[in-house]
């Protein structure tokens, strides 16, 4: 098993990870690109790379961008128009919303009604079931139980009134995306991780038949290494190969 860990900031707290091998990210990459339920494909990436106690929404978030960091490094390059680029470091998306937050406190009838981020990373898009989920405490009690357990828990309120101090008060935080003027949202960052995630999976598979050609490199090999590891083999390979062909020209003249 692959077991080069990293301890990375979450909320204030180290948290270890572990690096995505190069066997694991190449499918994955093809689990999100052609699993319709991206959720999924995410929570077994983060049940395959951390092992502590049980994240929240948020902290999931931010796990999965420290991931993409050490996997592909922490520059984002995107074509702007035809005269170039433009550069976005994901630390600072990761600054953004990296911050210590309070849950919410909702009053009805003399009783308390504590709300936080669900644990699910596929947040509900009924209101209410969002908001049952979201239900964390009853008079400072934890609430337990399933999504019905936790609906009948919940009075008569307006529902719309809490869904929306919900998401007024744990998802405001936006990035400012200038790029496309767009903003990126707890509401709706999941997409952009997809899409920061997703590589030519055919410059994987020239590194994997490169490596299995001329290094002899073996599928427990993909399983042990990650990316990066990869390419730095790869580049020390190709180094040594132009080395060989300047000193074989040297030699023949």
């Amino acid at each position: 098993m692959y077991k080069n860990r990293v301890l990375v900031d979450i909320l204030g707290k180290n948290i270890e990870i572990q690096e995505i091998s190069f066997f694991h990210l190449k499918a994955f990459i093809k689990d999100i690109t052609y699993n319709n339920d991206i959720t999924e494909s995410f929570e077994s990436l983060i049940s395959s790379t951390y092992h502590g106690n049980d994240l929240n929404y948020l902290e999931k978030i931010i796990l999965l961008l420290h991931l993409r960091t050490l996997t592909y490094g922490d520059v984002l390059e995107f074509t702007v128009n035809e005269k170039g680029n433009a550069m976005i470091n994901v630390n600072s998306i990761i600054d953004v919303f990296n911050v210590g937050y309070s849950k919410l406190n909702y009053e009805h009838n003399n009783v308390i009604y504590t709300f936080d981020y669900p644990k699910k990373i596929n947040l509900n898009e009924n209101k209410i079931n969002f908001i049952a989920e979201s239900l964390v405490k009853i008079n400072g009690e934890s609430v337990i139980g399933d999504i019905s357990d936790r609906i009948n828990v919940l009075p008569a309120i307006n529902f719309i009134d809490v869904f929306d101090r919900i998401t007024s008060s744990l998802y405001e935080k936006e990035f400012d995306f200038k790029i496309n003027n767009t903003k990126i949202t707890l509401l709706n960052i999941l997409y952009f991780i997809q899409s920061i995630f997703n590589v030519d999976m055919v410059k994987m598979y020239d590194m994997e038949y490169t490596l299995r050609k001329y290094l002899n490199f073996n599928t427990e090999d993909f399983k042990t290494l990650s990316l990066p590891e990869c390419k730095i083999l790869l580049n020390c390979y190709v180094s040594d190969q132009k080395k060989q062909e300047q000193q074989q020209l040297k030699d023949n003249n």
